[in-house]
């Protein structure tokens, strides 16, 4: 995967360290496999919409927390898109 998934799996890692719960909990409060959670959290697999939605709610935030990364990162990925095209 890249830049976006690791980085956004990162930050569910974080957060769900942050609320003191498990992988495994985490993955039953969202109604996820843990092992597809896992590899969520470290950028191996992507994620629909809803489980992003999913994973949010379980950990008490906005679908947004997860997303706003840095606007930084994003028009680096976008440069290195664009670049890579020539």
């Amino acid at each position: 995967m890249g830049q976006f998934e690791v980085s956004v799996g990162n930050l569910i890692k974080q957060k769900r360290i942050h609320h003191k719960l498990s992988r495994e909990k985490l993955a039953e409060l969202a109604n996820i496999n843990p092992r597809f959670l896992y590899d969520v959290e470290i950028g191996e697999k992507g994620m629909s919409i809803k489980t992003l939605c999913k994973i949010s709610h379980a950990l008490d935030i906005s679908p947004n927390d997860l997303l706003e990364w840095g606007t930084e990162e994003i028009h680096k990925i976008i440069e290195s898109l664009i670049l890579s095209d020539d």
